[in-house]
Parts: structure tokens; C-alpha cells; sequence
């Protein structure tokens, strides 16, 4: 009688007014489509053909010019140094070597050789072969191409003429080879031409075509020739290419039939110049509706991840690859709406939404019924079916709850009919067959079509807005409020309330789940989940995902899965994890894979009998089966687009060879899976530089740089993964040589050092030499040169930091100033002038691509440059002639409060020299303007001197400087102390 009563039902809805048959739309209702024309990146809004070649770029002519695409840009490509220079191209092939062929509209035939340069192929005819509209291989290996005035191939001269007898300057549209050596053509008159040896074996004429007009021509899988025809449809010739057998197969609704293209799968597609169509392996015609897409479509190509790229030479380039969701209202041609709830059963699907019901078959056509009439307009928040196959529709509206029955009867519950509220939220039957129903305004549960009893303020609810409902296995009924917890209700009538105090996430319960197995509740409560036991106990679960607006419906999913459903989209997690507090493993299925919209807060979500769960968004219905979600495994292709050395190009580079003195690099790197391209990941190393591998999206490696790397050899290491996660095969390597500077090479480094050696030597035997002569006259020579000498080593120091050309002479010049007025000695003040002069020698060691870098150094960088000062004392340690000269090197980035480097020496452990040098050091850097800032003034200096005495500098010292600027005997702005006097330096 109950499967009487569902046929019944289902035949009262076929009975029903169709609205509009849609069954076109369900093919691309799984696909997600992107256009690329003239206001999304293409540059123009036609497109004549479409490529990818085996190295993983998609290649698309235009009368605008030939296109790469890399997931991120479309490079142009006009003349210069690709040696591409024609303002257009018509078709494109790759032949079996990886050759890309270009035909052109305006300059004849190009090939793209090894290398990545384009090959103009000269026209031995005298210019008859400008405008090339096919390209194809012979088996074998020669090119042939069809043109505007016949067809030829490529000889090693260059475009050699076939003859074709009458039909010599016939403008030819379409040119294949059927594997068996002969190569087929179609002609603007509708003619089909047999190639072989490269004379013309037959000549197909319209009468032979059943008066039909060929406009385009493939050899299928199993051997046919099929031909488009202009008129719509095509002939089948057979395996041997007989035209007497030939069999008309129509493509209703399609006419001018541009191409047929056979993909991985078998099927047949249909390009016309009013749509796109496919015929499945049977040859059943399918039209394609809904496409962005829909006029003067001339090709369709599969990429190696089984994506569709279709041209239009008025509307521009379409890419459609699966998702993984499916979208029902493109399928059923719903406009977007706020959708509430959605049931599957009994080959019917029922859809609520803010504007209404809806019913579809499973053809996904729409039926219109006196249900659906008394709805429209009102909105429908919950829908279910019960154990005696009654459905129960939740409206918020003056219809309130409805009834239908299997033969098609509809009973209202109202306030009339006692319920509390005539804005129902949900219904739900328990396990006794009663119906509870919640309201605005409290529950009310039904049983024999009456409302026997109402849970109301009067009840002992605190929090009449019921949101959501569960039974427990002793038949205690839950409520979740909006606000005021879960409120229980035993079979004999004990209310209990349970609230965030028992261990509840929030008190606003969205959703509850009873589990049977554990004998407990999985509660929705604000952004996590909550799990109450049988005693009333309730703990908190985090939860690792996305989760912003809250978690709006919980399911059991999968393989005993817990399955929450937020506002990103589905999350799965093993429920026995969590239960155990273990660290669960998620699976998430959101907007990247093809989600479109967010879903609908507190919606009511299900499964139908096949696996298929069906999802509410903001902007319609979603369908999915998670548990058989095919990722994409297909691994990424990876390429170097560019790279650039001081504006120099080198376009899919091999290898780099870098000049001594070039100073950026700039690299372009891209994951070519174009699947779901926004989630392509890229990680890169350029080995013998940095030891960390960097990570990006396909924006973060289209530009990166490098500055000032020192001579060497070095390889960018570079692997990818796609949007789902799928490794590159293997990673991509490139090498780079930079050729050293001259100053970076060892003989010069060691030549240098021996250069400073032999001069402290030659200085202190010139010193002993003329230790009889005065006094005076010695010392005054011995300063000047050693004055020149070190000067000309600060120099040295000065040059690896341009930024800081003249630093090392004024910190002496200061230290000198400084010493004087702390009363040192003179012999004190000479010393102390060439221990500031090289107190910043150790930089020498230091990376130039440091030493340089206007911006900010990292922490890594910073950690490096410390180490100049360590250098500078090891350099400086063996020279004895000057007193203390290596502690200016080694500790003038000490501290007075102990917290400098690289010893952390304190107070007066700072050698005297070292604690002056700090203070001058210091002077100079802020009075002196940089790339990155610019110079202090006086006031500014002074405070901060005072401020940092005692921190950073040594107190006297540090007032003995405060007081040379205040009185003016210091001069520190508009040139570098020229009123110095001459005794401030030795």
C-alpha cells in the first residue's frame, strides 16, 4: 500500500505543469567556466584557435596577434626577438617533434624550433601562401598546409606548391592525415580532396555529398572520416573514406559546423557558429547549452588535465573544467536565491528557498503544481519526508507548516490548528511517528493530524526561538535555542536546561546531532562543536578549519564520518578522533573545489539515495558526493617564462651566464595546471645563495629577485603543486654563473692583505730608520703616511658600501675631536685616529648583496653583518705598531648597559678606544643622509646622545660630545668637518 501511496504521489507530479525543459544546462551545471576576452585579460574579443603544446603553455590565435597563457598572463607575441612578425595568426599545430606550426593571416607560415625562436618559412611561390588556414603532419613527418590560394608543404627551401589541377588556387579550410598516409582537405566550395604521395588522389564534390556543403573534416578513433557540413550536421564516409555509403548524422540546433574534435574520453564535439554540441560514443547528439559561449565558435581543444578551451572569433577564449560540485541552479536554469533546504526522494527533487518551492525531476526539468503556486513568493525553511511518506514543508509565512500526503493532499498547521507560530523553522518525526515542529514562538509536536501539545514560555522554555531538534534513543526530546541552550524533555515531561555553564561552546544551538553509538549529543554551537553525553556533560572541540559565520548543519557523512557543514563549505572528520582527543584529519570540500557561493546559515541539507549530498547557498543549490570526489592527480608541468639580467631577456632559459658586474636578477616562474590556477604553489631555491626553500602562489613567483649576488656558480632549484595538491614529476633545474669581480677573486683578496702587510712593514722600518732624526720632522712624516696608507685602506672599506662613502674618515676625524676634549695625549689621539679610520675593515668579508641592500636587512642578513666586527679584530690582531688598533674593529658596536655584540662586554670591559668610537660611529649615522633616510638635525642628534647615555654610550664620553655640539666647536652639517682644524687629524 505505501509504495501504491509513492507512485501515486509521483505520478501527481508528473501530472504537473514542466516550467521549461533544461537537460542542456546539466552538462555544464559540473564545469566552471572562465572567459578570457578583451576585458579579462585576452586583449581582444575573438579568438581563431586554441593549443596547448607538450610543454604545458596554451597557445591562442587571434587576428590580434599569437598568445601564450601561463595561468596568469597572456604574452603577445610581435616580432623583436622572438622572431615572430606577423599581426595576426588563423591556426596552430605541434607535430610529433614538439614543434609549434603558427599560420597567419598576413605573413604566411611560422615554426617555433628549440629554443623558444620563432622560424619565418620562406613562400617559394612569390607570396601566394600568405594567409595559412591549416596545418598537418604527413605520417612521414611532412608538413602540409592548407592556405587561401591551395595547398603545400614544407620543403627544407621552404612553402613548395601541390598541384591540385583545377582546384590549384582553391582557398582550403580544414586539413587533416588519417594515419594511412593520405591527407584530406575541404575547400571554402565544399569540396573534400584526398592527398597522398603528395598527388591528389580523389576529389569529393557535392552531388557525391549527398548535395551537401563540407566545411570542416576529422578522421574519428574508429577509422570513419566524418565531414562538418555548413548546413548543420555531418556525413559519416566510412573507414575507407567512401562518399557513395556516406550517412547523414544531423546536431540538431546547430549549423556551420567549424570543427569536430575527438577528446581523450571518445566523444565527439561539435563547434558551430551557433553553439557548441558533442556526440557521446554511441554518436547520440547532445546540444550544449549555457556556455558562455555561443557564436562563430571555430575550435575547442582538451588540455592534459582534461580542461576544455573553446575559441570564438566574436566573443573571445572559454576554459570549462569539472568541478566538484555540481550547480543545480544552472542545471534547472533557477536565477540565484537564497536557498533554504533541499530533499531528494522518489525521483523528485525539492528545493526551498526564500522565494519559494521548486520540484524537478531527475532530467532536472521543473514541474509547476498547485504546491508550488501557493508558495511562490514565500519563503521555505525546511523540508522532510517522513516514515509514512508524508512531506512536511516549513514555511515562514502565513501557510505555515504543510502536510502532503502520498496522493497529493496538502493539510496546513497554523496558529489556527494550534501551533504556537505560523513561521515554522523546521519538522522533524520521532521516533513514536509524532511530528515536533519549532517556531518563532515555541514547538508544538502533532500526532494524528492535530497538535496535541505545545512547548511554550508557559512550559518552562526561557528562549521561545527553536532553531533545532534531536531524540534521543529513550525518546527524550532535545530543543536549541536561540540564545537560552538546549532544553530536554523526558517521555515523562522533565524539562532540563543545559547552557554554556555544562561545557557548551555558546548557547545559541544551530544544530544537534544524536549518536547513537556514543549515546550523546554533536552540538553546532557558534564557530566550533561541542559534544554532550548522556549525563549532560558537554566539552568543546577546535575546530582546524575555516570557519567564520559558525557551523550551520551537522551530518553523519561517509564511513562513519562526522560531517559539519559551515560557511566555507563541507568538513569531514573521524568522529572516534575527536571523541579520543586525537588531532583529526579534515577533509574539506570548499571554494576551490568550485563552491561558488557561501552557504546558507542555518539551512537544512541532505543526501539522496545515491551518495549525492545536496548543499543550500546564498545563491542556490549545490550538489557533491564526497565520498567519490576525484582530485586532480595529474601532475603540474613546470617552465621558466623568463629570466631577466639587468633588463637583458632570455625567454625559457636552459641556462644563465651572468657578467661580473650585473646586479638584479629577476626570475618568472609558473605551475602550469590550469585546473584551479588561483591555488597553484610554487617553491624555489636558488642554491648557493640561501639555504631556505621559499613558497609562493602563482602571483608570488612571477617576479622574483635577486641584487648583487656575488660571483659564483649557483642552480634555481624550482617544484610545484597544483590546486589539489599533486606534485610536479620532478623539479626544475637552471644554472646560473656569475663571473666573479675582479676584487672577489682569492689572488686579489690575498694580494691585498699582503699589499697592507708589506706597508705596516715598510712604515715601521721607515719609522726605526729615522728614529735619529727630530723628534718633530718624524713624526710629522710618519703621520702623513701613515695617514695616505690607512686612508687609502678606508677607501677600500668605504667602496664595498657606497651607501656610506666617507664614513671611516669622519668617525676618526670625530673620535679625534672627541679624544681632545676628554684630554687625551697626542701620542693617545694619533692612535686613535687610524683605530677609527679601520674600525669598520672587517666589511671587507661581508656579502655585497648585504653590504648593498637598501631595504631592511632580515634577521639572517643582520645576523651575517654583525659578524664584520669579529672579522675586522681577527684582521687587525697581529698588527702591534698602533696601541689597542684592533679594539676599535672589535668592540665599537658594544654597549655601555652590555646588551651590544659581539661579546657583550659592559661598562668600562669596553676598551676606552672602542667606547669613543661608539660615540663617533654613532654621530655620523645620524648626521648623515642615506638611500633610506635622510641626515638628522642638531637637536635631534643631541637628544638622542643624551638619551642613550649610560644605555648605549659611555656618560662622560657622551656628555663630552653633547657639549662639543651645544658650544659649536663640533661643525657636523653642510660639509663633512672642513672647519675642522688640521690638528683633528694626525
Amino acid at each position: 500500500m505505501r509504495k501504491f501511496f509513492q507512485m501515486a504521489a509521483i505520478f501527481f507530479i508528473l501530472l504537473s505543469t514542466p516550467v521549461q525543459a533544461c537537460a542542456d544546462h546539466v552538462f555544464l551545471s559540473e564545469y566552471k567556466q572562465t572567459l578570457f576576452n578583451l576585458g579579462s585579460g585576452l586583449g581582444a574579443d575573438e579568438a581563431n584557435d586554441v593549443l596547448q603544446t607538450a610543454d604545458g603553455y596554451v597557445w591562442v590565435a587571434s587576428y590580434s596577434g599569437l598568445l601564450r597563457y601561463d595561468c596568469t598572463d597572456f604574452l603577445r607575441f610581435a616580432g623583436g626577438r622572438s622572431g615572430f612578425a606577423a599581426k595576426s595568426a588563423t591556426t596552430l599545430y605541434e607535430d610529433r617533434g614538439s614543434r609549434l606550426w603558427v599560420g597567419t593571416n598576413d605573413n604566411g607560415l611560422f615554426v617555433r624550433e628549440e629554443g623558444g625562436k620563432f622560424r619565418h618559412i620562406p613562400d617559394l611561390t612569390g607570396g601566394h601562401f600568405n594567409t595559412i588556414r591549416a596545418v598537418t603532419e604527413g605520417r612521414d613527418g611532412t608538413i602540409y598546409f592548407g592556405s587561401a590560394s591551395g595547398v603545400g608543404r614544407v620543403t627544407r627551401e621552404g612553402l613548395e606548391r601541390i598541384p591540385l589541377g583545377d582546384m590549384d588556387t582553391a582557398f582550403v579550410l580544414d586539413l587533416i592525415c588519417d594515419g594511412e598516409g593520405g591527407i584530406w582537405g575541404v575547400t571554402r566550395a565544399g569540396e573534400v580532396f584526398v592527398l597522398k604521395d603528395g598527388e591528389l588522389r580523389r576529389r569529393i564534390t557535392a552531388p557525391e555529398l549527398r548535395d551537401h556543403t563540407a566545411q570542416c573534416v576529422i578522421r574519428h578513433s574508429s577509422g570513419r572520416i566524418f565531414v562538418g557540413l555548413s548546413e548543420g550536421g555531418m556525413l559519416s564516409l566510412g573507414a575507407d573514406g567512401a562518399a557513395r555509403n556516406a550517412e547523414y548524422i544531423p546536431t540538431p540546433g546547430l549549423e556551420g559546423i567549424n570543427d569536430l574534435y575527438e577528446d581523450s574520453d571518445g566523444y565527439l564535439w561539435v563547434c558551430a557558429d551557433n553553439g557548441l554540441g558533442r556526440f557521446d560514443k554511441e554518436l547520440k547528439f547532445r546540444l550544449i547549452e549555457g556556455a558562455l559561449l555561443n557564436s562563430s565558435i571555430e575550435r575547442i581543444f582538451q588540455d592534459y588535465e582534461g580542461g576544455f578551451w573553446v575559441t570564438s572569433s566574436r566573443q573571445g577564449l572559454l576554459y570549462f573544467t569539472k568541478n566538484k560540485f555540481m550547480d543545480v541552479n544552472f542545471a534547472l536554469q533557477l536565477p540565484p536565491a537564497v536557498t533554504n533546504a533541499a530533499l531528494a526522494v522518489g525521483g523528485l527533487l525539492y528545493i526551498g528557498t526564500d522565494e519559494g518551492l521548486y520540484l524537478a525531476d531527475a532530467d532536472f526539468r521543473l514541474h509547476e503544481n498547485g504546491l508550488t503556486k501557493e508558495l511562490r513568493g514565500k519563503r521555505v525553511r525546511n523540508i522532510i519526508r517522513d516514515s509514512r511518506g508524508r512531506i512536511w514543508i516549513s514555511t515562514f509565512s502565513e501557510s505555515g507548516l504543510i502536510c502532503v500526503s502520498p496522493d497529493g493532499g496538502l493539510k496546513h498547521y497554523r496558529r489556527a490548528e494550534g501551533m504556537p507560530d505560523d513561521k515554522v523553522r523546521l519538522a522533524m518525526e520521532l521516533t513514536n511517528g509524532d511530528i515536533v515542529a519549532s517556531t518563532n514562538s515555541g514547538a508544538a509536536i502533532i500526532r494524528g493530524g492535530k497538535v496535541i501539545r505545545v512547548f511554550d514560555g508557559e512550559s518552562g522554555l526561557t528562549n521561545l526561538t527553536i532553531l533545532s531538534a534531536c531524540e534521543s534513543n529513550d525518546g527524550t526530546l532535545y530543543l536549541g535555542t536561540d540564545g537560552g541552550g538546549i532544553f530536554s524533555v523526558t517521555r515523562g515531561g522533565v524539562m532540563t536546561n543545559y547552557t554554556k555553564a555544562d561545557g557548551l561552546g555558546a548557547d545559541v544551538i544551530l544544530r544537534m546531532l544524536y549518536d547513537a553509538e556514543e549515546g550523546g549529543i554533536w552540538v553546532s554551537a557558534g564557530n566550533g562543536i561541542s559534544f554532550m553525553d548522556r549525563d549532560g556533560k558537554a566539552r568543546s572541540f577546535k575546530i582546524p578549519v575555516r570557519v567564520s559565520s559558525g557551523i550551520f548543519d551537522i551530518k553523519n557523512g561517509p564511513h562513519g564520518r562526522l560531517m559539519l557543514i559551515a560557511d566555507t563549505g563541507i568538513h569531514l572528520a573521524d568522529r572516534k578522533e575527536l571523541l579520543a582527543g586525537k588531532e583529526a584529519h579534515w577533509t574539506s570540500f570548499m571554494r576551490r573545489e568550485g563552491l561558488g557561493s557561501t552557504v546558507t546559515p542555518n539551512s537544512w541539507n541532505s543526501f539522496d539515495g545515491r551518495g549525492s549530498f545536496y548543499l543550500c547557498s546564498t545563491s542556490g543549490l549545490y550538489a557533491v558526493v564526497p565520498d567519490r570526489i576525484e582530485k586532480n592527480n595529474v601532475r603540474p608541468k613546470l617552465v621558466v617564462n623568463k629570466i631577466i639580467v639587468d633588463g637583458t631577456v632570455y625567454e625559457n632559459p636552459k641556462r644563465i651566464d651572468m657578467p661580473g658586474g650585473a646586479k638584479r636578477l629577476t626570475v618568472d616562474l609558473a605551475v602550469l595546471s590550469f585546473t584551479n590556477p588561483g591555488y597553484n604553489v610554487g617553491e624555489y631555491r636558488l642554491e648557493g645563495f640561501e639555504d631556505e626553500t621559499n613558497t609562493g602562489n602563482q602571483q608570488d613567483i612571477s617576479n622574483i629577485s635577486y641584487t648583487n649576488l656575488p660571483g659564483g656558480s649557483y642552480t634555481l632549484i624550482f617544484s610545484g603543486f597544483n590546486g589539489d595538491g599533486a606534485a610536479s614529476e620532478k623539479p626544475l633545474e637552471i644554472s646560473i654563473i656569475k663571473e666573479k669581480a675582479f676584487y672577489e677573486e682569492p689572488v686579489v683578496i690575498v694580494l691585498f692583505f699582503l699589499s697592507l702587510a708589506a706597508l705596516i712593514f715598510l712604515l715601521t722600518r721607515y719609522y726605526y730608520r729615522r728614529r735619529s732624526l727630530k723628534l718633530e720632522r718624524r713624526q710629522e712624516e710618519l703621520r702623513a703616511i701613515l695617514a695616505q696608507a690607512f686612508a687609502a685602506i678606508a677607501d677600500t672599506i668605504d667602496a664595498k658600501d657606497p651607501y656610506t662613502s666617507g664614513h671611516s674618515t669622519r668617525v676618526a676625524k670625530y673620535s679625534v675631536a672627541l679624544g681632545r676634549k676628554l684630554g687625551f695625549s697626542k701620542e693617545y689621539l694619533d692612535n686613535l685616529y687610524y683605530t677609527a679610520l679601520l674600525h669598520d675593515i672587517g666589511k671587507i668579508g661581508i656579502p655585497d648583496s648585504i653590504l648593498n641592500k637598501p631595504e631592511r636587512l632580515t634577521d639572517e642578513e643582520f645576523e651575517i653583518m654583525k659578524r664584520h666586527v669579529v672579522k675586522g679584530g681577527n684582521i687587525l690582531s697581529n698588527i702591534t705598531i698602533i696601541d689597542e688598533i684592533k679594539n676599535g674593529a672589535a668592540y665599537h658596536h658594544e654597549r655601555y648597559d652590555g646588551t651590544g655584540y659581539s661579546k657583550g662586554l659592559k661598562g668600562e670591559e669596553i676598551p676606552l678606544v672602542a667606547r669613543v668610537i661608539c660615540v663617533a660611529d654613532a654621530l655620523d649615522a645620524m648626521a648623515t643622509a642615506r638611500t633610506y633616510k635622510t641626515a638628522c638635525g642638531l637637536e635631534y642628534i643631541i637628544s638622542e646622545i643624551e638619551k642613550n647615555s649610560g644605555r648605549q654610550f659611555d656618560p662622560a664620553i657622551a656628555a663630552a660630545m653633547v657639549a662639543l655640539l651645544r658650544s659649536g666647536e663640533l661643525k657636523i652639517f653642510g660639509e663633512p668637518l672642513n672647519d675642522t682644524k688640521d690638528e683633528d687629524k694626525p
